[in-house]
């Protein structure tokens, strides 16, 4: 496995997302790509995606994007989404914490997306992660690593979102709002960490990727300060990114839509600062 995973989130949302990665694969500007399976444009450009990556000048190991907010789930969820429409991420959070989620709605939800994403793609996730963190909650991180150890065995691994806060304001790395996310998610991988090691199952120890996605940002110094972070530690770092095309369709709901081409143009330039072989 290479020393940095350079993953790209949110495969399936929609075209202008999907032909974006797509095209960065194809550059071997990515090593790792999370797929959303209810995403609705999920199964459309599904072989695309794999073709891109067998023609990949670098192996792209490509997981399930765990959806609990936000968009439609793959089945009925009447407590969580009664009306066929999953909660806001705050509206999630607050409800893990209170520990009023339905457990079994829960897994059977995750069930059912990992199945939508093998029959789609004919094999299991190489690993697995959450749409805005969201497989780090309480509750539904109980049921990811359930899920890893009964499907993943020793061959898949986890998304720790554990970033070093210290290291990133040393570096005037990130603003306030950015900072703020930075801890809350920190706060809640620490948790997440001691149940994957306890259970035996593979996750990164090096984390970086969290910022407020603000388009005035400049997004080639913020990969540059997570690079430079990432190899300093010399462990296996992931970096998640966001990077998409111009979108024509609004009628999904893309609230970084604006960011995401920012982040195509970095990395479509940027392959030489990327040690992923």
């Amino acid at each position: 496995m290479p020393l940095l995973t350079l993953c790209a989130d949110d495969f399936g949302l929609n075209s202008a997302v999907n032909d974006g990665i797509i095209r960065l694969v194809k550059a071997g500007r990515l090593n790792a790509v999370s797929c959303m399976a209810g995403g609705a444009e999920f199964a459309k450009d599904l072989p695309m995606l794999m073709k891109a990556c067998e023609a990949a000048p670098i192996k792209v190991e490509i997981g399930l994007h765990l959806t609990f907010t936000e968009y439609q789930p793959l089945g009925s969820m009447k407590k969580l989404a009664p009306k066929g429409e999953l909660p806001s991420v705050g509206a999630l959070l607050l409800k893990s914490h209170l520990r009023l989620l339905d457990v079994r709605e829960l897994h059977d939800e995750m069930a059912r997306q990992w199945q939508c994403f093998v029959e789609t793609v004919g094999k299991a996730p190489d690993f697995m992660d959450g749409h805005q963190h969201v497989h780090l909650f309480p509750q539904l991180r109980e049921a990811v690593v359930e899920l890893a150890k009964t499907k993943f065995q020793d061959k898949g691994w986890v998304r720790s979102c554990h970033a070093d806060s210290a290291r990133l304001r040393a570096c005037g790395l990130p603003s306030t709002r950015a900072s703020a996310r930075v801890f809350i998610i920190s706060y809640l991988a620490k948790h997440m960490a001691q149940k994957l090691q306890q259970e035996g199952v593979k996750t990164n120890p090096v984390f970086y990727g969290i910022n407020d996605f603000n388009k005035n940002e400049n997004f080639a110094d913020l990969m540059q300060v997570w690079v430079s972070l990432a190899a300093a530690q010399k462990e296996w770092a992931v970096i998640m990114c966001h990077p998409g095309l111009k979108s024509d369709n609004d009628s999904i709901f893309d609230p970084i839509a604006a960011r995401r081409i920012d982040e195509f143009e970095v990395l479509s330039r940027s392959n030489s600062i990327y040690n992923l072989k």
